[in-house]
Protein backbone atom coordinates (compact mmCIF):
# COMPACT_ATOMS: atom_id res chain seq x y z
CA UNK A 1 0.00 0.00 0.00
CA UNK A 2 1.27 3.45 -0.94
CA UNK A 3 -1.05 6.44 -1.06
CA UNK A 4 -0.26 10.17 -1.20
CA UNK A 5 -2.47 13.09 -0.19
CA UNK A 6 -1.78 16.79 -0.71
CA UNK A 7 -3.63 18.95 1.82
CA UNK A 8 -3.86 22.64 0.89
CA UNK A 9 -6.01 25.24 2.59
CA UNK A 10 -6.90 28.93 2.88
CA UNK A 11 -5.86 29.97 -0.62
CA UNK A 12 -8.12 33.06 -0.37
CA UNK A 13 -8.22 33.55 -4.13
CA UNK A 14 -9.25 37.07 -5.16
CA UNK A 15 -8.58 37.87 -8.85
CA UNK A 16 -8.11 41.61 -9.38
CA UNK A 17 -8.09 42.25 -5.64
CA UNK A 18 -8.27 45.95 -4.72
CA UNK A 19 -5.66 45.53 -1.96
CA UNK A 20 -3.81 43.12 0.28
CA UNK A 21 -5.64 42.35 3.52
CA UNK A 22 -4.86 41.77 7.18
CA UNK A 23 -2.37 44.61 7.37
CA UNK A 24 -0.63 43.48 4.21
CA UNK A 25 0.20 39.97 5.44
CA UNK A 26 -2.36 38.39 3.07
CA UNK A 27 -1.26 38.91 -0.53
CA UNK A 28 -4.60 38.91 -2.34
CA UNK A 29 -3.11 41.08 -5.10
CA UNK A 30 -0.84 38.12 -5.91
CA UNK A 31 -3.40 35.41 -5.12
CA UNK A 32 -3.70 34.06 -8.67
CA UNK A 33 0.07 33.74 -9.06
CA UNK A 34 0.33 32.10 -5.65
CA UNK A 35 -2.47 29.62 -6.44
CA UNK A 36 -0.71 28.76 -9.71
CA UNK A 37 2.49 28.07 -7.73
CA UNK A 38 0.48 25.79 -5.44
CA UNK A 39 -0.85 23.86 -8.43
CA UNK A 40 2.66 23.46 -9.86
CA UNK A 41 4.28 22.35 -6.62
CA UNK A 42 1.47 19.97 -5.72
CA UNK A 43 1.59 18.50 -9.24
CA UNK A 44 5.31 17.82 -8.78
CA UNK A 45 4.44 15.80 -5.65
CA UNK A 46 2.15 13.57 -7.78
CA UNK A 47 -0.50 12.89 -5.13
CA UNK A 48 -3.31 10.38 -5.52
CA UNK A 49 -5.78 12.83 -3.97
CA UNK A 50 -5.77 16.57 -3.25
CA UNK A 51 -7.93 17.89 -0.41
CA UNK A 52 -8.63 21.61 -0.08
CA UNK A 53 -9.41 22.56 3.52
CA UNK A 54 -11.59 25.57 2.76
CA UNK A 55 -11.44 29.36 2.41
CA UNK A 56 -10.83 28.79 -1.27
CA UNK A 57 -11.84 32.37 -2.02
CA UNK A 58 -12.57 35.60 -0.14
CA UNK A 59 -16.33 35.42 0.31
CA UNK A 60 -18.20 35.65 3.58
CA UNK A 61 -17.58 38.68 5.73
CA UNK A 62 -14.28 40.55 6.28
CA UNK A 63 -13.25 41.05 2.65
CA UNK A 64 -16.41 42.77 1.33
CA UNK A 65 -15.93 40.95 -1.97
CA UNK A 66 -18.44 42.05 -4.62
CA UNK A 67 -20.73 39.30 -5.86
CA UNK A 68 -19.27 39.45 -9.38
CA UNK A 69 -15.74 38.93 -8.02
CA UNK A 70 -16.96 36.11 -5.79
CA UNK A 71 -18.31 34.13 -8.73
CA UNK A 72 -15.20 34.85 -10.81
CA UNK A 73 -13.02 33.65 -7.94
CA UNK A 74 -15.00 30.40 -7.56
CA UNK A 75 -14.76 29.75 -11.29
CA UNK A 76 -11.04 30.51 -11.35
CA UNK A 77 -10.39 28.20 -8.39
CA UNK A 78 -12.32 25.43 -10.12
CA UNK A 79 -10.29 25.96 -13.31
CA UNK A 80 -6.98 25.87 -11.43
CA UNK A 81 -8.03 22.71 -9.59
CA UNK A 82 -8.78 21.02 -12.89
CA UNK A 83 -5.16 21.55 -13.92
CA UNK A 84 -4.06 19.01 -11.32
CA UNK A 85 -3.65 15.44 -12.50
CA UNK A 86 -5.15 14.11 -9.25
CA UNK A 87 -8.79 14.55 -8.24
CA UNK A 88 -9.42 17.49 -5.90
CA UNK A 89 -11.99 17.37 -3.09
CA UNK A 90 -13.09 20.51 -1.30
CA UNK A 91 -14.55 21.27 2.11
CA UNK A 92 -16.02 24.72 2.70
CA UNK A 93 -14.55 27.43 4.88
CA UNK A 94 -16.35 30.43 6.29
CA UNK A 95 -14.95 32.63 3.49
CA UNK A 96 -16.43 30.37 0.83
CA UNK A 97 -19.94 31.55 1.75
CA UNK A 98 -21.85 33.97 -0.45
CA UNK A 99 -20.78 37.51 0.59
CA UNK A 100 -24.36 38.77 0.19
CA UNK A 101 -26.71 35.94 1.22
CA UNK A 102 -24.29 33.95 3.38
CA UNK A 103 -25.34 30.61 1.90
CA UNK A 104 -23.33 27.92 0.08
CA UNK A 105 -25.40 27.56 -3.08
CA UNK A 106 -22.81 28.87 -5.53
CA UNK A 107 -20.03 27.02 -3.72
CA UNK A 108 -21.94 23.72 -3.87
CA UNK A 109 -22.71 24.18 -7.55
CA UNK A 110 -18.98 23.97 -8.21
CA UNK A 111 -17.55 21.92 -5.36
CA UNK A 112 -20.47 20.03 -3.79
CA UNK A 113 -21.01 16.26 -3.84
CA UNK A 114 -23.83 14.94 -5.97
CA UNK A 115 -26.12 11.95 -5.52
CA UNK A 116 -24.88 8.37 -5.79
CA UNK A 117 -26.65 5.08 -5.30
CA UNK A 118 -23.64 3.49 -3.63
CA UNK A 119 -23.03 3.69 0.09
CA UNK A 120 -19.26 3.91 -0.49
CA UNK A 121 -16.77 3.55 -3.32
CA UNK A 122 -13.25 2.24 -2.84
CA UNK A 123 -10.31 4.28 -4.09
CA UNK A 124 -7.63 2.60 -6.17
CA UNK A 125 -4.49 3.84 -7.88
CA UNK A 126 -6.28 4.22 -11.21
CA UNK A 127 -9.43 5.81 -9.82
CA UNK A 128 -8.07 7.62 -6.78
CA UNK A 129 -10.72 9.39 -4.81
CA UNK A 130 -14.05 7.87 -5.85
CA UNK A 131 -16.53 9.59 -3.59
CA UNK A 132 -18.44 7.71 -0.91
CA UNK A 133 -22.06 8.33 0.06
CA UNK A 134 -22.32 11.64 -1.78
CA UNK A 135 -25.63 13.50 -1.79
CA UNK A 136 -26.61 16.38 -4.04
CA UNK A 137 -25.87 19.85 -2.70
CA UNK A 138 -23.93 18.48 0.22
CA UNK A 139 -20.59 19.81 1.44
CA UNK A 140 -19.33 16.67 3.22
CA UNK A 141 -18.30 13.21 2.06
CA UNK A 142 -15.80 10.39 2.58
CA UNK A 143 -13.12 8.57 0.63
CA UNK A 144 -11.92 5.01 1.14
CA UNK A 145 -8.54 3.63 0.18
CA UNK A 146 -8.03 0.01 1.22
CA UNK A 147 -7.82 0.14 5.06
CA UNK A 148 -7.99 3.94 5.31
CA UNK A 149 -11.06 6.19 5.37
CA UNK A 150 -10.91 9.96 4.88
CA UNK A 151 -13.87 11.86 6.34
CA UNK A 152 -14.42 15.36 4.91
CA UNK A 153 -16.65 17.56 7.07
CA UNK A 154 -18.73 20.61 6.25
CA UNK A 155 -18.40 22.92 9.25
CA UNK A 156 -20.30 25.77 7.60
CA UNK A 157 -23.85 24.66 8.35
CA UNK A 158 -24.63 28.20 9.40
CA UNK A 159 -26.81 30.98 8.05
CA UNK A 160 -23.83 33.20 7.22
CA UNK A 161 -20.14 33.71 8.02
CA UNK A 162 -19.80 33.75 11.81
CA UNK A 163 -16.07 32.77 11.74
CA UNK A 164 -16.71 29.76 13.96
CA UNK A 165 -18.54 26.87 12.35
CA UNK A 166 -21.33 24.43 13.13
CA UNK A 167 -22.08 20.80 12.21
CA UNK A 168 -25.79 20.00 11.81
CA UNK A 169 -27.70 17.04 13.22
CA UNK A 170 -27.95 15.17 9.92
CA UNK A 171 -24.18 15.39 9.43
CA UNK A 172 -23.58 14.30 13.05
CA UNK A 173 -25.61 11.15 12.42
CA UNK A 174 -23.67 10.59 9.20
CA UNK A 175 -20.34 10.90 11.10
CA UNK A 176 -21.48 8.22 13.56
CA UNK A 177 -22.35 5.90 10.70
CA UNK A 178 -19.02 6.52 8.96
CA UNK A 179 -17.03 5.83 12.11
CA UNK A 180 -19.00 2.73 12.98
CA UNK A 181 -18.63 1.36 9.46
CA UNK A 182 -14.90 2.11 9.37
CA UNK A 183 -14.45 0.36 12.71
CA UNK A 184 -16.26 -2.72 11.41
CA UNK A 185 -14.15 -2.66 8.23
CA UNK A 186 -10.85 -2.33 10.13
CA UNK A 187 -10.04 1.08 8.65
CA UNK A 188 -7.98 3.88 10.18
CA UNK A 189 -9.64 7.29 9.88
CA UNK A 190 -8.34 10.78 9.09
CA UNK A 191 -10.82 13.64 9.51
CA UNK A 192 -10.61 16.92 7.57
CA UNK A 193 -12.46 20.05 8.75
CA UNK A 194 -11.90 23.77 8.25
CA UNK A 195 -12.24 24.96 11.86
CA UNK A 196 -10.92 23.09 14.88
CA UNK A 197 -13.23 20.39 16.20
CA UNK A 198 -12.31 21.22 19.80
CA UNK A 199 -10.48 24.04 21.61
CA UNK A 200 -6.79 23.73 22.44
CA UNK A 201 -4.62 25.47 25.02
CA UNK A 202 -3.29 27.83 22.35
CA UNK A 203 -6.64 28.28 20.58
CA UNK A 204 -9.34 28.22 23.27
CA UNK A 205 -11.77 30.72 21.74
CA UNK A 206 -14.94 30.08 19.79
CA UNK A 207 -13.69 31.83 16.65
CA UNK A 208 -11.12 29.03 16.22
CA UNK A 209 -13.55 26.12 16.61
CA UNK A 210 -16.99 24.94 15.68
CA UNK A 211 -19.80 26.04 18.00
CA UNK A 212 -20.99 22.52 18.85
CA UNK A 213 -17.52 21.06 19.29
CA UNK A 214 -18.61 19.09 22.36
CA UNK A 215 -21.11 17.09 20.30
CA UNK A 216 -18.54 16.28 17.63
CA UNK A 217 -15.72 15.34 20.02
CA UNK A 218 -18.08 13.18 22.04
CA UNK A 219 -18.68 11.16 18.89
CA UNK A 220 -15.00 11.03 17.87
CA UNK A 221 -13.84 10.06 21.34
CA UNK A 222 -15.82 6.83 21.16
CA UNK A 223 -13.49 5.56 18.42
CA UNK A 224 -9.77 4.96 18.91
CA UNK A 225 -9.08 4.42 15.21
CA UNK A 226 -9.39 8.14 14.41
CA UNK A 227 -5.69 8.95 14.13
CA UNK A 228 -5.71 12.68 13.34
CA UNK A 229 -7.85 15.65 12.39
CA UNK A 230 -6.62 18.15 9.79
CA UNK A 231 -7.57 21.84 9.74
CA UNK A 232 -6.93 25.23 8.17
CA UNK A 233 -8.61 28.48 9.27
CA UNK A 234 -5.87 29.64 11.68
CA UNK A 235 -3.17 30.41 9.08
CA UNK A 236 -0.38 28.70 11.03
CA UNK A 237 1.54 25.43 11.24
CA UNK A 238 0.81 23.38 14.35
CA UNK A 239 0.86 19.71 15.31
CA UNK A 240 -0.92 19.34 18.66
CA UNK A 241 -0.98 16.18 20.72
CA UNK A 242 -1.38 13.33 20.73
CA UNK A 243 -4.32 13.70 23.08
CA UNK A 244 -3.47 11.78 26.27
CA UNK A 245 -6.79 9.92 26.22
CA UNK A 246 -7.65 9.37 22.56
CA UNK A 247 -4.04 9.51 21.21
CA UNK A 248 -5.45 11.64 18.39
CA UNK A 249 -3.36 14.36 16.72
CA UNK A 250 -4.62 17.78 15.67
CA UNK A 251 -2.79 19.00 12.56
CA UNK A 252 -3.24 22.67 11.60
CA UNK A 253 -1.96 23.85 8.23
CA UNK A 254 -1.10 27.41 7.27
CA UNK A 255 -2.63 29.50 4.55
CA UNK A 256 -0.90 29.77 1.19
CA UNK A 257 -1.93 33.44 0.90
CA UNK A 258 0.40 34.59 3.68
CA UNK A 259 3.59 33.60 5.46
CA UNK A 260 4.65 30.81 5.91
CA UNK A 261 2.81 29.70 2.70
CA UNK A 262 2.90 25.99 3.45
CA UNK A 263 0.84 22.92 2.61
CA UNK A 264 1.02 19.35 3.90
CA UNK A 265 2.05 16.25 2.07
CA UNK A 266 0.68 13.06 3.63
CA UNK A 267 2.28 9.77 2.63
CA UNK A 268 0.60 6.57 3.77
CA UNK A 269 1.76 2.99 3.75
CA UNK A 270 0.76 -0.11 5.67
CA UNK A 271 2.86 0.80 8.70
CA UNK A 272 2.67 4.56 9.14
CA UNK A 273 1.33 7.91 8.00
CA UNK A 274 4.04 10.49 7.38
CA UNK A 275 2.97 14.14 7.54
CA UNK A 276 5.38 16.81 6.28
CA UNK A 277 5.37 20.53 5.46
CA UNK A 278 6.16 22.05 2.08
CA UNK A 279 6.75 25.77 1.58
CA UNK A 280 6.00 27.52 -1.69
CA UNK A 281 9.19 28.63 -3.52
CA UNK A 282 8.11 32.30 -3.56
CA UNK A 283 10.90 33.92 -1.58
CA UNK A 284 10.03 37.55 -2.25
CA UNK A 285 6.35 37.08 -1.50
CA UNK A 286 7.22 35.23 1.71
CA UNK A 287 9.46 38.10 2.74
CA UNK A 288 6.79 40.66 1.87
CA UNK A 289 4.14 38.89 3.92
CA UNK A 290 6.52 38.22 6.78
CA UNK A 291 7.64 41.86 6.92
CA UNK A 292 4.01 42.99 7.37
CA UNK A 293 3.60 40.77 10.43
CA UNK A 294 4.49 42.33 13.82
CA UNK A 295 6.91 39.48 14.59
CA UNK A 296 7.96 38.77 10.98
CA UNK A 297 5.46 35.90 11.01
CA UNK A 298 7.60 33.68 13.24
CA UNK A 299 4.70 32.55 15.47
CA UNK A 300 2.90 31.32 12.35
CA UNK A 301 5.50 28.73 11.34
CA UNK A 302 5.67 27.27 14.83
CA UNK A 303 8.43 25.03 16.11
CA UNK A 304 10.17 22.08 14.49
CA UNK A 305 7.62 19.68 16.00
CA UNK A 306 4.88 21.55 14.09
CA UNK A 307 6.39 20.80 10.68
CA UNK A 308 6.43 17.01 10.47
CA UNK A 309 5.37 13.90 12.31
CA UNK A 310 4.95 10.17 11.75
CA UNK A 311 1.85 8.32 12.94
CA UNK A 312 1.93 4.60 13.51
CA UNK A 313 -1.04 2.83 11.92
CA UNK A 314 -3.48 1.62 14.59
CA UNK A 315 -4.82 -1.18 12.44
CA UNK A 316 -1.55 -3.05 13.03
CA UNK A 317 -1.40 -2.38 16.77
CA UNK A 318 -4.97 -1.63 17.91
CA UNK A 319 -5.43 1.13 20.50
CA UNK A 320 -1.69 1.80 20.50
CA UNK A 321 -0.94 4.98 18.57
CA UNK A 322 2.58 6.31 18.75
CA UNK A 323 3.96 9.47 17.19
CA UNK A 324 7.47 10.63 16.73
CA UNK A 325 8.97 13.83 15.44
CA UNK A 326 12.45 14.41 14.16
CA UNK A 327 14.53 15.29 17.20
CA UNK A 328 17.69 16.53 15.51
CA UNK A 329 18.86 19.67 17.39
CA UNK A 330 18.15 22.89 15.53
CA UNK A 331 21.05 24.88 14.09
CA UNK A 332 21.02 28.19 15.95
CA UNK A 333 21.74 30.89 13.39
CA UNK A 334 22.25 34.63 13.82
CA UNK A 335 21.77 36.84 10.75
CA UNK A 336 23.91 39.96 11.10
CA UNK A 337 22.31 42.69 9.01
CA UNK A 338 20.83 46.19 9.18
CA UNK A 339 23.13 47.98 6.70
CA UNK A 340 23.50 47.27 3.00
CA UNK A 341 23.22 48.94 -0.38
CA UNK A 342 20.86 46.04 -1.19
CA UNK A 343 17.40 45.40 0.26
CA UNK A 344 18.61 43.79 3.48
CA UNK A 345 15.15 43.83 5.05
CA UNK A 346 13.85 41.46 2.38
CA UNK A 347 16.97 39.35 1.88
CA UNK A 348 17.45 38.71 5.60
CA UNK A 349 13.79 37.79 6.01
CA UNK A 350 13.99 35.51 2.98
CA UNK A 351 17.03 33.74 4.44
CA UNK A 352 15.28 33.29 7.78
CA UNK A 353 12.20 31.85 6.06
CA UNK A 354 14.21 29.53 3.84
CA UNK A 355 16.30 28.11 6.65
CA UNK A 356 13.50 27.72 9.17
CA UNK A 357 11.17 26.12 6.63
CA UNK A 358 13.54 23.12 6.48
CA UNK A 359 12.90 22.36 10.15
CA UNK A 360 16.68 22.26 10.69
CA UNK A 361 17.39 25.86 11.72
CA UNK A 362 16.37 28.32 14.42
CA UNK A 363 17.13 31.79 13.09
CA UNK A 364 17.38 35.24 14.71
CA UNK A 365 17.78 38.48 12.80
CA UNK A 366 20.03 41.11 14.37
CA UNK A 367 19.79 44.60 12.89
CA UNK A 368 22.44 46.14 15.16
CA UNK A 369 25.37 43.72 15.01
CA UNK A 370 27.89 46.05 16.61
CA UNK A 371 25.91 46.19 19.84
CA UNK A 372 25.03 42.49 19.81
CA UNK A 373 28.58 41.33 19.19
CA UNK A 374 29.95 43.28 22.13
CA UNK A 375 28.63 40.58 24.49
CA UNK A 376 31.09 37.75 23.86
CA UNK A 377 29.37 35.24 26.17
CA UNK A 378 26.19 35.31 24.09
CA UNK A 379 27.92 34.31 20.87
CA UNK A 380 28.90 30.74 21.71
CA UNK A 381 25.23 29.64 21.61
CA UNK A 382 25.25 29.99 17.82
CA UNK A 383 26.48 27.51 15.25
CA UNK A 384 26.24 29.89 12.32
CA UNK A 385 26.61 33.60 11.57
CA UNK A 386 24.99 34.65 8.27
CA UNK A 387 26.45 38.00 7.21
CA UNK A 388 24.11 40.20 5.16
CA UNK A 389 25.85 43.46 6.05
CA UNK A 390 27.64 45.82 3.70
CA UNK A 391 29.54 48.92 4.79
CA UNK A 392 30.97 49.33 1.28
CA UNK A 393 34.37 50.94 0.78
CA UNK A 394 35.87 54.17 -0.52
CA UNK A 395 33.12 56.14 -2.28
CA UNK A 396 31.12 53.11 -3.38
CA UNK A 397 28.91 53.09 -0.32
CA UNK A 398 29.48 54.09 3.26
CA UNK A 399 27.76 52.39 6.18
CA UNK A 400 28.59 52.25 9.90
CA UNK A 401 31.51 50.07 10.97
CA UNK A 402 31.41 47.74 13.96
CA UNK A 403 33.14 48.71 17.18
CA UNK A 404 36.60 47.35 17.99
CA UNK A 405 35.12 45.18 20.74
CA UNK A 406 32.47 43.80 18.38
CA UNK A 407 35.09 43.00 15.75
CA UNK A 408 37.37 41.26 18.23
CA UNK A 409 34.51 39.18 19.65
CA UNK A 410 33.31 38.24 16.17
CA UNK A 411 36.75 37.03 15.11
CA UNK A 412 37.34 35.19 18.37
CA UNK A 413 33.99 33.37 18.20
CA UNK A 414 34.64 32.34 14.58
CA UNK A 415 38.11 31.08 15.43
CA UNK A 416 36.52 29.07 18.26
CA UNK A 417 34.03 27.41 15.94
CA UNK A 418 31.01 29.63 15.15
CA UNK A 419 30.67 29.00 11.41
CA UNK A 420 30.02 31.68 8.79
CA UNK A 421 27.94 32.27 5.66
CA UNK A 422 28.98 35.33 3.64
CA UNK A 423 26.10 36.53 1.46
CA UNK A 424 26.64 38.48 -1.77
CA UNK A 425 27.50 42.13 -1.00
CA UNK A 426 28.79 41.28 2.47
CA UNK A 427 32.08 40.79 0.64
CA UNK A 428 32.13 44.54 -0.08
CA UNK A 429 32.43 45.36 3.61
CA UNK A 430 35.02 46.46 6.13
CA UNK A 431 38.02 47.64 4.10
CA UNK A 432 41.33 47.07 5.88
CA UNK A 433 39.83 44.74 8.51
CA UNK A 434 42.32 41.99 7.82
CA UNK A 435 40.63 39.16 9.72
CA UNK A 436 37.27 39.75 8.02
CA UNK A 437 38.98 39.85 4.64
CA UNK A 438 40.71 36.55 5.45
CA UNK A 439 37.37 34.99 6.40
CA UNK A 440 35.84 36.05 3.07
CA UNK A 441 39.01 35.29 1.04
CA UNK A 442 37.63 37.09 -2.05
CA UNK A 443 36.46 40.70 -1.66
CA UNK A 444 34.94 43.44 -3.79
CA UNK A 445 37.73 45.98 -3.85
CA UNK A 446 39.24 48.43 -6.34
CA UNK A 447 38.51 47.39 -9.97
CA UNK A 448 35.90 44.82 -8.90
CA UNK A 449 32.58 45.15 -10.70
CA UNK A 450 29.71 43.32 -12.38
CA UNK A 451 27.95 43.57 -15.69
CA UNK A 452 24.22 43.84 -16.27
CA UNK A 453 21.81 41.89 -14.09
CA UNK A 454 21.10 38.88 -16.32
CA UNK A 455 20.59 35.14 -16.50
CA UNK A 456 23.54 32.76 -16.60
CA UNK A 457 24.41 29.16 -15.78
CA UNK A 458 26.11 28.11 -12.54
CA UNK A 459 28.55 25.25 -13.07
CA UNK A 460 29.95 23.10 -10.28
CA UNK A 461 33.69 22.52 -10.09
CA UNK A 462 33.84 20.01 -7.20
CA UNK A 463 31.18 17.35 -7.64
CA UNK A 464 32.32 15.48 -4.53
CA UNK A 465 31.89 18.36 -2.10
CA UNK A 466 29.00 17.71 0.35
CA UNK A 467 27.20 20.88 -0.75
CA UNK A 468 27.24 19.70 -4.37
CA UNK A 469 27.09 15.91 -4.12
CA UNK A 470 23.48 14.79 -3.89
CA UNK A 471 22.27 18.11 -5.32
CA UNK A 472 23.94 18.23 -8.72
CA UNK A 473 22.44 14.82 -9.51
CA UNK A 474 18.95 16.34 -9.27
CA UNK A 475 19.73 18.97 -11.92
CA UNK A 476 18.87 17.76 -15.45
CA UNK A 477 21.97 19.34 -16.99
CA UNK A 478 24.22 19.00 -13.95
CA UNK A 479 24.18 22.77 -13.51
CA UNK A 480 21.82 25.52 -12.39
CA UNK A 481 20.44 26.88 -15.64
CA UNK A 482 19.38 30.46 -16.36
CA UNK A 483 19.94 31.85 -12.86
CA UNK A 484 19.22 35.60 -12.72
CA UNK A 485 21.70 37.53 -10.59
CA UNK A 486 24.60 39.96 -10.54
CA UNK A 487 27.74 38.20 -11.77
CA UNK A 488 30.61 39.74 -9.81
CA UNK A 489 34.00 39.80 -11.53
CA UNK A 490 37.58 40.61 -10.61
CA UNK A 491 37.12 40.08 -6.89
CA UNK A 492 40.38 40.45 -4.99
CA UNK A 493 42.15 37.54 -3.30
CA UNK A 494 42.98 38.87 0.16
CA UNK A 495 46.18 38.25 2.11
CA UNK A 496 47.01 34.98 0.35
CA UNK A 497 44.44 33.07 2.43
CA UNK A 498 43.39 29.62 1.24
CA UNK A 499 39.98 29.00 -0.32
CA UNK A 500 38.27 26.45 -2.55
CA UNK A 501 35.86 27.28 -5.40
CA UNK A 502 33.00 24.79 -5.81
CA UNK A 503 30.86 26.75 -8.32
CA UNK A 504 31.60 29.20 -11.11
CA UNK A 505 29.89 31.09 -13.94
CA UNK A 506 31.08 32.43 -17.26
CA UNK A 507 31.12 36.23 -17.39
CA UNK A 508 30.27 37.15 -20.97
CA UNK A 509 31.64 40.26 -22.62
CA UNK A 510 28.15 40.96 -23.99
CA UNK A 511 26.76 41.31 -20.46
CA UNK A 512 29.58 43.66 -19.47
CA UNK A 513 31.78 40.95 -18.03
CA UNK A 514 35.32 39.71 -18.41
CA UNK A 515 34.95 36.93 -20.96
CA UNK A 516 36.17 34.35 -18.46
CA UNK A 517 34.93 32.16 -15.62
CA UNK A 518 34.39 33.86 -12.26
CA UNK A 519 33.94 32.12 -8.87
CA UNK A 520 30.38 32.06 -7.53
CA UNK A 521 30.61 29.81 -4.45
CA UNK A 522 33.71 29.22 -2.35
CA UNK A 523 34.36 27.41 0.90
CA UNK A 524 37.23 27.51 3.39
CA UNK A 525 38.21 27.02 7.01
CA UNK A 526 39.09 29.76 9.46
CA UNK A 527 40.32 28.56 12.82
CA UNK A 528 37.82 25.93 13.90
CA UNK A 529 35.05 27.36 11.71
CA UNK A 530 33.81 26.50 8.24
CA UNK A 531 33.01 29.36 5.85
CA UNK A 532 30.46 29.22 3.03
CA UNK A 533 30.77 32.28 0.77
CA UNK A 534 27.94 32.85 -1.73
CA UNK A 535 28.87 35.58 -4.18
CA UNK A 536 25.35 35.09 -5.54
CA UNK A 537 22.24 36.60 -3.95
CA UNK A 538 21.37 40.02 -5.36
CA UNK A 539 18.23 41.80 -4.20
CA UNK A 540 18.14 45.47 -5.20
CA UNK A 541 16.43 48.18 -3.21
CA UNK A 542 13.78 48.44 -5.93
CA UNK A 543 12.64 44.98 -4.74
CA UNK A 544 12.73 43.63 -8.29
CA UNK A 545 14.82 40.48 -8.53
CA UNK A 546 14.25 36.96 -9.81
CA UNK A 547 17.30 35.70 -7.92
CA UNK A 548 15.53 34.57 -4.79
CA UNK A 549 12.61 32.90 -6.58
CA UNK A 550 14.94 30.31 -8.11
CA UNK A 551 14.35 27.09 -6.09
CA UNK A 552 17.75 25.69 -7.15
CA UNK A 553 19.51 28.73 -5.72
CA UNK A 554 17.42 28.42 -2.56
CA UNK A 555 18.50 24.78 -2.23
CA UNK A 556 22.13 25.67 -2.83
CA UNK A 557 22.05 28.36 -0.14
CA UNK A 558 20.38 26.08 2.41
CA UNK A 559 22.82 23.27 1.70
CA UNK A 560 25.73 25.68 2.04
CA UNK A 561 24.50 26.94 5.39
CA UNK A 562 23.95 23.42 6.68
CA UNK A 563 27.41 22.35 5.54
CA UNK A 564 28.98 25.38 7.24
CA UNK A 565 27.14 24.62 10.47
CA UNK A 566 27.59 20.83 10.56
CA UNK A 567 30.17 19.79 7.98
CA UNK A 568 27.55 17.52 6.39
CA UNK A 569 24.38 18.07 4.37
CA UNK A 570 20.98 16.40 4.72
CA UNK A 571 18.82 18.95 2.86
CA UNK A 572 17.58 17.84 -0.55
Amino acid sequence: MAFKIAFITDTHLYPEAPQNFDGGTQLQEDSVEIYEAVVQQVSDFRPDVVIHGGDIVCGGDSFEMPMSNYQIALDHAQMLGEQLSAPVYYIPGNHDLDPESGDKTKYLQRFGYHSSEKKSDNVNQNQAGELADAVESRGYSSLIYEDLRLILLDCQEVERDVTHGYVGEEQLDWIKCELEQSKNDGQDVLVFAHQLLQPTDEFPNLDSTIENWEQVTQILNNYDHVLATFHGHLHCQRIIGPDPTTKRLTVITSSTICYPMMWRKIEIDSEQIRIDSVQLPLAQKLAKSSAAHPQRGRPLIGEERDLRVDIKRSTHEPNNLATKSIETPLIKTLILTGVNNHDWEQSSSICQNLLESTGRFSVEICENPSARLENREQLDQYQLFLIDYNTGFDNLYTGPEWSSLARNNFVDSVRCGVNVCILHAANNSFPEWVEYEEICALMWREDSSHGAYHSFDIEFTDLAHPIVNGFVQTLPSGKIKNHSDELYHQLKHMHGTDYHVIAQAFSTVESGGTGQYEPMILVKNYGQARVFHSILGHLGRDGVSDTWDNPDFQTLLVRGCEWAALGTVTNT
